[in-house]
């Protein structure tokens, strides 16, 4: 955080992300405990981001809030201007529909990784991140072929940040710092990554990276499914070489577009 930065600007903020990621709705009270934000403060932002849509009392619980419909609005317009998540949308869903996995585009965010849009299949698997989860780069394919793809320094700088925030969730995640770097190095020579029920019991993930026009790796794009397919060597090739060839076309038309943009 910046000192510098507007209070109340902050708190709210804090506000908005506090309720995103909660899975009840929170009073006033609950609002400012959590935040040790001045409950007259509180009360004040509270309102305002109401009146303006941003946040909106639960139906069928007074006094307590979920975030308002205003929110989608900002969603929908975001994506609607963002070039990567226009280019790579038709790929996400063509991927899901050939694969039966999800699609995945993520970013790194805050030091972690974090998913930006996604398709899902039909018959849709039950355990997937959320839009902007973070998800330590350790337990995420998509973290881990990021950061094996930043240049050696940024790399190094990364890591001893992101590290502070990596856990142990299943018995096949890796918390050992060294295994961790070899794993990188193998990464980087091979362009992808991936997760073998590291991140959920029976969910395996594959990632490639995503370039913009000066070849630097902006983002993953990724496939989730059920650990069986990541584990077969045919099925696992044909979902690499299918994320690689889309991969490849969304590089060369984001590249294209920036291009036109400078």
């Amino acid at each position: 955080m910046f000192n510098d930065n507007p209070p109340a600007v902050e708190r709210a903020i804090q506000i908005l992300e506090l309720i995103a990621t909660s899975t009840n709705s929170l009073s006033l009270k609950e609002l400012s405990d959590q935040l040790e934000i001045p409950s007259a403060s509180a009360y004040r932002i509270v309102k305002c981001l109401q009146g303006y849509g941003y946040i909106r009392e639960a139906q069928f619980e007074s006094n307590k809030y979920r975030l308002g419909y205003k929110i989608s609005f900002l969603a929908e317009n975001m994506n609607a201007d963002n070039d990567l998540i226009y280019i790579a949308k038709p790929y996400l869903q063509n991927l899901s529909e050939k694969t039966g996995h999800a699609c995945q585009l993520g970013i790194l965010l805050s030091d972690c990784a974090t998913i930006i849009d996604q398709a899902i299949p039909k018959n849709s698997i039950t355990i997937i991140a959320k839009f902007w989860e973070n998800i330590p780069i350790n337990i995420s394919a998509s973290g881990k072929l990021l950061t094996a793809m930043m240049p050696t320094e940024e790399r190094k700088a990364f890591i001893a940040k992101a590290w502070k925030l990596v856990s142990k969730v299943t018995p096949y995640t890796v918390t050992d710092m060294n295994y961790f770097l070899k794993e990188i190095d193998t990464i980087r020579g091979q362009q992808y990554a991936t997760d073998f029920e590291e991140y959920s019991i029976g969910i395996g993930c594959i990632a490639v990276p995503v370039y913009d026009y000066t070849n630097n790796a902006i983002a993953a794009l990724g496939l989730t499914g059920h650990i069986i397919d990541y584990k077969d060597k045919e099925q696992f090739e044909f979902m690499l070489n299918l994320l690689r060839q889309a991969s490849k076309e969304v590089s060369e038309k984001l590249g294209n577009m920036m291009r036109v943009g400078t």
